[in-house]
């Protein structure tokens, strides 16, 4: 009894540590898993394009029979699950925790049900039967034929649409309002870079027009003297005791100065017109006019006139003018 019990312990001591030897680290137990999910994955491709002989026959005959066309969905997943494997890394989780829960299992399934339901019940009544290999096989007959002989197809499509909305729930547990959250986030996110990237662009023209704007107000403020003709300011440093004379003299140079100026400057002073003024309106008062011309004393200074001028013309004077030369009559 004691040889046996010592046995087995020397057995059990050489197993543990083979066991120990041949433990594999996480990283490489996932890709060998993911390498046999993407073998799988293949051999059931071909099982279902029958190149795969009297095993992949009988294999082709279960899945179209409960599947029908939509059988490849397994292979398509296994593959997708195999590359997923090889090349994303999980957190560092329990082995409990890495085990598929059966929720997970069981919104899936609710999933794939309701899949096929749908694809199925899109055909008519008569050829649902000996159309069933190619819609959706026996699953999809199964679950599409109590519509269509106890309801219609609107309510098939509802109560259908809203199961596969509660197995990816079942399956996956989003949360809705933390996704819409995320998404606004992003959105807005994306709307400030876009912003910031416009102000940045927008930073080194504003500079340039500031620099363009002060240069522009120095050069009003502090004009170029020698460009613009103008002699420099003089400096006058002055102690207080002959600040007034100073004074004085600098206001003498500039009477001078405008007095010089007022010499060689020309004005002119516009001539065309005269200052007069409009008659009264008394002229216009009256109605009739007060002019009275008397003919008898205009007759008596006709006559007088005319008396004045023979009397002239019988002179000595106007004789003596008429008898002596033009050019002495000048001199």
């Amino acid at each position: 009894m004691a040889r046996s019990h010592r046995r087995t312990t020397r057995h059990r001591h050489m197993a543990k540590r083979k066991a120990r030897q041949l433990k594999f680290s996480e990283s490489t137990r996932r890709q060998i898993s993911g390498t046999v999910q993407l073998c799988i994955g293949i051999l059931l491709l071909l099982v279902l394009q029958q190149q795969a002989g009297m095993i992949g026959e009988s294999l082709q005959i279960f899945l179209v029979f409960f599947f029908g066309k939509w059988g490849i969905l397994f292979p398509l997943t296994l593959i997708v699950s195999g590359l997923l494997h090889w090349f994303v890394n999980p957190s560092k989780l329990n082995a409990r925790e890495k085990r598929i829960p059966t929720r997970i299992w069981l919104g899936l399934g609710l999933c794939l049900v309701s899949f096929l339901g749908m694809m199925h019940i899109g055909a008519p009544v008569e050829e649902i039967g000996t159309r069933r290999d190619e819609l959706a096989g026996a699953i999809g007959f199964m679950a599409s034929m109590p519509f269509l002989l106890f309801a219609s197809r609107a309510v098939g499509y509802t109560v259908l649409t809203s199961v596969f909305v509660a197995g990816l729930f079942i399956a996956f547990e989003p949360d809705l309002p933390s996704l819409l959250k995320t998404g606004s986030a992003l959105f807005s996110s994306r709307k400030e870079k876009k912003t910031v990237q416009q102000i940045r662009r927008r930073i080194p023209a504003m500079e340039q027009a500031r620099e363009k704007e002060q240069k522009h107000e120095e050069e009003e403020e502090d004009p170029d003297l020698m460009e613009e003709d103008h002699e420099p300011p003089e400096l006058n440093i002055v102690r207080p005791i002959f600040a007034k004379q100073t004074v004085k003299n600098v206001a003498a140079k500039s009477l001078k100065k405008a007095a010089k100026a007022a010499k060689n400057t020309i004005t002119m002073q516009d001539t065309r017109f005269e200052e007069w003024t409009f008659p009264g309106y008394d002229l216009l008062d009256d109605a009739q006019s007060e002019l009275t011309v008397n003919d008898e004393e205009l007759k008596r200074q006709a006559r007088l006139i005319e008396e004045k001028l023979n009397d002239a013309i019988h002179s000595p004077a106007c004789r003596r003018s008429e008898t002596e030369p033009h050019w002495r009559l000048k001199g």
